[in-house]
């Protein structure tokens, strides 16, 4: 269980930023985060672009020929299309799974010492009255995002960003899944998230908050890695990361649980690459485009980079 929740502390810092996970990075890549897509039979290219999910859109000026790039295609293909579909509200039954059990307080989980100290740092950017009624795996996610978040809004991410100045300019915009598809996913994986002993993720977010600097240091060091478009280390500060929480939580060698874990970050990342790429083909043959998606689904044996050139195309860096 334990292993299951560093994987959901390390996606409150670190997939929902950059994608960037505990997996192998395979095949060496170029340090880059914009790839053009050719040959194979398209007449003319697409191009391919890493993104991380709550950079200022103003990054893209530092990136060599995005709007160079932006301009030649017809549409945007994004992970799920932001600017024409509005987000699905969860399900009675997945909001039921984020909540404490009845029987169950914040005062139980904790000594007296610890529960005024978890008190004293939550309600710094969480009311009590909401965090108390919320299981502690999806407080520590609420409190993790909301503490190294940098923009104000999603309107100024990196995806939105781009969507938007595809609709200013004119040029289509296309979700490779539903927005019914993607909130699925998303609701999905909070309430494996929240599944559970809630002891466990008491603990876990007692160790978040008692150790500020792990999560800072990690997003600075992912944030600084992206700026330098290093795409192929961008996993190396959650390594790290989750090196020193095994020193705390030493309980990690349980199987099943490893592969519980495995299985979550595959459907996060390699069942997704695999279901873009029955689509991508057609839509990028159809209308030259640019697809934004999360690093993390670049990279990787697995990665769209190595599948697409697998299938005949080539994909180089944009310099």
């Amino acid at each position: 269980m334990k292993r299951l929740l560093l994987l959901c502390f390390l996606f409150a810092i670190g997939s929902i930023h950059s994608q960037a996970s505990l997996r192998s990075m395979t095949p060496e890549l170029d340090d880059a985060l914009l790839w053009e897509i050719s040959g194979n039979g398209l007449t003319n290219s697409s191009f391919l672009y890493g993104t991380f999910h709550t950079m200022n859109g103003t990054f893209l000026d530092s990136v060599p020929n995005f709007y160079a790039s932006f301009s030649k295609v017809k549409q945007v293909v994004a992970e799920v299309d932001m600017v024409n579909q509005e987000i699905i509200s969860p399900k009675p039954e997945d909001i039921m799974s984020y909540y404490m059990p009845k029987d169950t307080t914040y005062q139980m989980l904790f000594s007296n010492k610890d529960y005024k100290f978890v008190d004293s740092c939550l309600t710094t950017k969480i009311q009590q009255k909401m965090y108390s009624v919320l299981k502690p795996a999806y407080t520590s996610f609420m409190y993790t995002l909301l503490s190294t978040t940098n923009i104000k809004n999603s309107d100024e991410g990196l995806d939105k960003f781009i969507m938007t100045k595809a609709k200013q300019n004119a040029q289509k915009v296309v979700g490779l899944e539903t927005m019914e598809e993607h909130m699925k996913l998303v609701y999905g994986f909070f309430k494996t998230m929240c599944a559970g002993s809630v002891k466990d993720q008491a603990d876990l977010l007692l160790f978040e908050l008692r150790n500020p600097e792990l999560s800072k240091e990690t997003m600075d060091e992912m944030e600084s890695l992206y700026r330098r478009q290093m795409l192929s280390k961008l996993m190396e500060p959650s390594q790290k990361m989750e090196g020193k929480i095994k020193e705390f939580f030493p309980q990690y060698s349980d199987e099943k649980v490893e592969e519980a874990s495995e299985k979550m970050m595959a459907d996060l990342v390699d069942v997704r690459n695999d279901n873009w790429l029955k689509k991508i083909p057609a839509i990028i043959k159809e209308n030259p485009s640019l697809i934004i998606v999360g690093a993390l689904h670049l990279t990787d044996e697995k990665g769209l980079i190595n599948l697409l050139r697998k299938m005949g195309y080539t994909v180089k860096p944009v310099k």
